[in-house]
């Protein structure tokens, strides 16, 4: 059976992983959360749109003690002061659709591979470079569940994570690293052993079929576990809908949109070609629908934009900040091969209709959440981030409704109301300053002073610092 080889594989992949967690470790350094004042700052909360001038915001214990008016804040004694004049200070970002490469099934296809210590080191500095400081991992193993668990206690510097286990993917599955699942009770007893090892949630994938993918709701619903993926392309969307916590990439909106849908096939050849077919009467029926469930979407725009004809993908290949990235990482071989020139030219023309989507998603008061699919395709950790923020207002979303899908939004998705996402006493104090105001300019995301992660200060220095020693190492021989 072809799932219980890929859980094999995930065995052997947990002891490379556990080494690489080892490394990770011995090199960061270890900086104990300390008490800061950000002093004179503008402060964005995220509960509401709102900019409250003139702060001085405290942090103790890696948490936000309050913030307060600075003529009568006083910092605290033996804390470190920030200086927060002209500039502001949002709530840390979340990318909702990563990666990450820590060995286990990750986007290269390999379940039994691993990354180089220095990778994965820089997959995680990136995003903390770009005030990135919670995600989602898409597709893990136990490697992913240590490392999660290593960062949360402090023992390793990084994002804040919650992984799904492996891929579900029918049988046969839509690409090479999913786990192939042609029976219910098989789907069912992997899914109880996802929630005995302490994954976040699950992910389902395109191939399932309607009674491998019921019985994989119904087994998430009594361990708890909450289903986001792809709607599988042979499950109808209003079905779908009743088992999902969130949609990725927009997936399903696609096969609704084809005239008729049952004749849609499940595999590449149809994969997201329904796009070129929506409608503005379509879209908002199908928007309707997914308000009236209470569905989130995630559409990961910047990895779309990334599927592109060759001449752009040769472009791609000198963006300033892949530099930051091992050529390992950098390798789109994959997902070119998966999307032919002719299916890669469908996406591109379609693009206007996903843009369409997310604007009458918002409208309707859909929830959204920002997400990018780093590192495939060349999708910077964290940078990428920006980048989709952007794309979010370029589909008709002001900054702040953009942000709020990068910071509020994720904590309301994950049940973590008031412990980050927000600025408010007790959360974590994941911070980002900012020389000016996202909400006047989303491009204004870009310009970090620093970033704050549960307490641990990096001021841009030190990001540009660690930037420029990732980039020396991946840089390629003269």
């Amino acid at each position: 059976m072809r799932n219980s080889s890929n859980r094999r594989h995930l065995s052997r992949a947990s002891g490379a992983g556990a080494a690489l967690l080892l490394s990770l470790a011995i090199a960061t350094a270890q900086a104990r959360a300390e008490d800061f004042a950000i002093t004179h700052v503008s402060v964005i909360p995220m509960d509401r749109e709102r900019v409250i001038p003139d702060q001085t915001l405290l942090v103790h214990d890696g948490h936000i003690l309050r913030y307060g008016p600075a003529a009568s804040t006083l910092p605290p004694k033996g804390g470190k002061l920030i200086d927060g004049r002209g500039r502001y200070v949002i709530p840390g970002l979340s990318d909702m659709h990563v990666h990450i490469p820590v060995g286990g099934p990750t986007i290269n296809g390999s379940a039994e591979g691993s990354v180089s210590p220095d990778a994965a080191r820089a997959f995680l500095d990136l995003f903390i470079a770009n005030g990135v400081t919670t995600v989602r991992n898409m597709a893990g193993g136990e490697p992913h569940l240590l490392l999660r668990d290593a960062i949360n206690a402090g023992k390793v510097e990084g994002p804040r994570i919650f992984t799904a286990s492996a891929i579900m993917d029918g049988d046969p599955p839509l690409t090479s690293y999913t786990m192939a699942f042609g029976k219910p009770d098989a789907a069912r007893a992997y899914v109880r052993w996802s929630a005995r090892k302490g994954f976040d949630f699950i992910k389902v994938y395109s191939t399932l079929g309607t009674d491998v993918f019921d019985a994989v709701v119904d087994e998430a619903g009594k361990q708890k576990l909450p289903i986001t993926g792809h709607l599988p392309q042979l499950v109808s969307f209003d079905h779908a809908l009743r088992g999902m916590r969130s949609i990725e990439h927009l997936s399903g909106f696609d096969v609704a949109f084809w005239p008729d849908p049952s004749k849609v096939s499940a595999g590449i050849p149809d994969l997201y070609t329904g796009f070129a077919f929506g409608t503005t009467a379509k879209i908002e029926e199908l928007v309707a629908k997914v308000k009236k469930a209470g569905v989130w979407n995630d559409p990961t725009l910047v990895v779309y934009d990334r599927l592109t004809n060759e001449l752009d993908r040769e472009k791609r290949q000198d963006l300033p900040e892949g530099r930051y990235l091992p050529a390992e990482l950098r390798d789109d071989t994959l997902f070119n091969q998966v999307f032919d020139a002719r299916h890669r030219s469908n996406l591109e023309g379609s693009r206007s209709v996903r843009l369409a989507i997310v604007k009458a998603l918002s409208d309707a008061g859909a929830p959204l959440l920002t997400g990018t699919d780093s590192p495939a395709l060349v999708v910077v950790p964290g940078f990428s981030l920006h980048t989709e923020l952007k794309h979010f207002v370029e589909a008709g979303l002001t900054p702040y409704q953009a942000l709020a899908a990068s910071t509020a939004e994720p904590a309301r998705y994950l049940d973590r109301v008031g412990q980050f996402g927000t600025i408010v006493p007790g959360a974590s104090a994941d911070l980002v300053l900012l020389a000016a105001n996202p909400l006047e300019d989303i491009d204004n995301v870009d310009r970090i002073e620093g970033v704050m992660v549960r307490g641990r200060w990096y001021p841009r220095q030190e990001i540009d610092a660690t930037l420029e020693a990732h980039a020396a190492k991946f840089a390629a021989p003269e």
